[in-house]
């Protein structure tokens, strides 16, 4: 049974990350802790708490094993009182794939799928905001691993994909597919030229979360991302972009992971890059020339150094801890 795409690879690398260099995983876990606000949420770089940055806050010390009972409860009742009616889908969606890390639910099964199925589009995608016309590959994989959580992970019903309700997943299939480009990439927009990392991560999560054969795409897909590498070892967004960011790097990672190409030859070390995008006092920036770092990126970092940690250890050969059995992860 399929249960999420996202939470299973963090319960599997979170006994990498937890044995890694003590001073590492207590700066980090630290950050994370000084960055928790009351009522019991975290918040970006400004601004009080909200839902987006709280599931990143709590996927965090998830990984690094610190999530207390009372962080828990206090994060739990932060996120019941909010005003989902009037959330952006961005926050509903951070709310409903949390929900297997606090192990309670947050929105019932009902309102999911109120949710989702007013974010239904005729192209057979899930569409980013009430107001568009056409379907967002990334909104479409929060949906589907919203429904394959709600349904395997907390066991509530949250209907099926070609019900009525949902697309059925020919369709989400071959939405994805119309919107892989000549590069091998995945474009979030139908008129994006050009594929771009994150969105194509997105695809590939969702065809693993479908269990539907597409090995073609899939390699063209993965071919993509190992060309976005550079030089330093990141991953940059796209063909065009000037320089690596963590994020596009972490999640090119994840991906790779997941379908078996980390072994690829012409992959270089990304440690160095994920370590320039590390603060001294603890967090994670978006680039090593970005000068303050964030709950989301440090999420991002904490991803990238477990999966390097576990999957490139004769690349990496950093740390002198007793790795897993990598083949049964």
């Amino acid at each position: 049974m399929v249960t999420g795409f996202l939470h299973p690879w963090l319960v599997r690398l979170r006994e990498m990350v937890v044995r890694l260099e003590p001073q590492w995983h207590k700066r980090h876990r630290d950050f994370l802790m000084r960055s928790f606000q009351l009522p019991g949420g975290w918040a970006g770089r400004q601004g009080p708490p909200n839902p987006y940055y709280t599931g990143f806050g709590l996927r965090g010390l998830f990984l690094l094993d610190g999530l207390s009972p009372e962080l828990l409860r206090a994060s739990g009742r932060f996120l019941q009182r909010l005003p989902f009616s009037h959330l952006a889908p961005a926050d509903v969606f951070a709310v409903i794939l949390v929900q297997p890390i606090l192990g309670e639910v947050i929105l019932p099964p009902r309102r999911v799928i109120t949710f989702l199925a007013q974010l239904v589009r005729p192209d057979g995608g899930f569409a980013a905001t009430a107001a568009s016309s056409e379907g967002s590959v990334f909104a479409t994989f929060l949906a589907v691993e919203a429904v394959t959580v709600v349904n395997a992970v907390l066991q509530e019903n949250c209907g099926e994909f070609g019900t009525g309700t949902f697309p059925s997943a020919e369709q989400i299939l071959g939405f994805l597919l119309a919107r892989q480009r000549r590069d091998g990439g995945f474009a979030e927009a139908s008129a994006a030229p050009l594929g771009a990392v994150p969105t194509t991560v997105a695809a590939l999560a969702t065809l693993r979360l479908l269990e539907v054969s597409a090995q073609e795409a899939v390699k063209r897909a993965c071919d993509f991302i190992v060309h976005q590498q550079d030089l330093s070892g990141g991953f940059r967004v796209g063909s065009l972009a000037p320089a690596p960011d963590l994020l596009s790097t972490a999640l090119g990672l994840l991906a790779l992971a997941d379908f078996n190409y980390l072994k690829c030859g012409q992959l270089r070390n990304p440690l160095p890059f994920i370590e320039g995008c590390e603060s001294p006092s603890g967090g994670y920036r978006s680039d090593p020339t970005d000068e303050t770092p964030d709950v989301e990126y440090t999420f991002y970092g904490v991803l990238a150094r477990g999966i390097c940690e576990a999957y490139m250890p004769a690349t990496v050969g950093r740390s002198s801890v007793a790795r897993p059995d990598v083949d049964k992860l």
